[in-house]
């Protein structure tokens, strides 16, 4: 039983035969352990069906147990096969296991004598429920924006999950003792995983903070991660983006992300509470402006969003719609190179965010299109701002030679 609650423990007799002429009980019921389970002289004693609605009982709760005694009325048939006597209240103090027990037992028959019988004992645990507190943060963001953080707890017993305000504090009430394995996410962060111990007093866990830059959601900080950045940034300014949570997707996010790639064991060590580039940094090919992007209506309100020629290997892209007023957009479709790839899209009013990466590092040449878009209806959307950044394909040329 859990801690803090009442339960009412039957009392069985069983396998009682005709010729044991069974009349009357009396038990007196002994808890080995009252630290861990106490009567409760607050409940009532509930008799079991085993005798007559009238019979004649008696109830008493000790400092350790209960007395009980029960007799059939004058003129009634004797107790014959098996059923609850009756049903002890007991209320769970705290976590263990105590052991409850027959300090006296007396069966009855007409004529007052003993019926031979046999008795055994039972033990309860309770399970205690307390409260754990914790605080987490996360990296690069200042303190109030830390809000949305999931801690969820698993243990043997049950899974209890909750989520951050915003200075990160968290709180679980009234779960089991145990061991718990946490894990706590939140979007463009790594997750982080902890082993809490939850006791019987009330536990407390230490700062955990999460690492900044995980951008796809696949637990690493990466190369491609900072491609997307740079296309979420200025001048898109998605918000989805906004890793330090300061109004802007731009420059000072993208560092952020950078001093974090390759950044080994991030899961189990904490990050400062401010940036901390690498002393070395490891090496990236800068992405370079690719052709622009433009929007070819389809019809039934469907829009491609198509790359003009460029020879490049695309690393990202990212765009901001303007849609007409009163449409929304109802999915995002990626093409060619970009099928399989990273998507996010994500619509604020009129205006629909898109940051997308191919699948590896697709050559786009030509006028290709890279995306579809859906719409409800209305007018076509307007192109508001763009990044589509890549890094130049290798090309062989020939060149026709006369030697002389």
């Amino acid at each position: 039983i859990d801690a803090g609650s009442t339960v009412w423990v039957p009392v069985r007799i069983s396998n009682t035969l005709a010729s044991d002429d069974l009349y009357g009980a009396q038990i007196r019921v002994h808890i080995s352990n009252t630290a861990v389970l106490a009567p409760d002289a607050s409940a009532a004693v509930v008799p079991g069906t085993l005798m007559a609605s009238d019979s004649y009982t008696y109830s008493a709760a000790l400092a350790d147990g209960w007395d009980y005694m029960a007799v059939e009325p004058f003129g009634a048939q004797p107790i014959t096969g098996s059923g609850v006597l009756v049903y002890l209240p007991v209320r769970g103090v705290s976590e263990g296991c105590t052991t409850l027990t027959f300090s006296e037992h007396i069966l009855g028959d007409s004529n007052g004598l003993s019926v031979a019988h046999t008795t055994t004992d039972a033990v309860i645990c309770v399970l205690g429920k307390f409260n754990l507190t914790g605080a987490t943060y996360l990296q690069s963001r200042i303190s109030r924006h830390y809000t949305g953080t999931q801690v969820v707890l698993m243990g043997s017993r049950d899974i209890y999950t909750t989520t951050t305000d915003a200075t990160g504090a968290y709180t679980f009430t009234g779960i089991y003792s145990d061991t718990y394995t946490a894990r706590l996410t939140h979007g463009l962060f790594v997750g982080a995983t902890r082993t809490l111990t939850v006791t019987q007093q009330a536990a407390t866990a230490t700062d955990i903070g999460l690492w900044a830059g995980d951008v796809r959601g696949n637990g690493v900080v990466d190369q491609a991660g900072w491609y997307l950045c740079a296309a979420a940034s200025i001048p898109v300014s998605d918000p989805a983006f906004d890793i330090k949570d300061d109004g802007a997707t731009n420059v000072l996010d993208c560092i952020v992300l950078a001093g974090n790639i390759g950044r080994a064991n991030m899961a189990t060590t904490n990050p400062p509470r401010t940036v901390l580039l690498q002393a070395t940094q490891p090496e990236m090919s800068a992405p370079s402006q690719a052709g622009g992007l433009y929007v070819v209506a389809l019809g039934n309100g469907a829009y491609s969003i198509r790359l003009r020629g460029t020879n490049l290997k695309m690393n990202a892209l990212g765009l901001r719609l303007r849609l007409a007023t009163g449409s929304s957009a109802s999915s995002v479709e990626l093409r060619n190179s970009f099928a399989g790839g990273y998507l996010r899209w994500h619509q604020d009013g009129t205006r629909l965010y898109v940051v997308a990466s191919p699948q590896g590092n697709g050559t786009s040449l030509g006028d290709t299109e890279v995306a579809l878009v859906y719409t409800d209806g209305g007018g076509a959307p307007v192109i508001e701002a763009q990044n589509s950044l890549g890094v130049a394909a290798t090309r062989s040329v020939y060149l026709p030679m006369s030697l002389r």
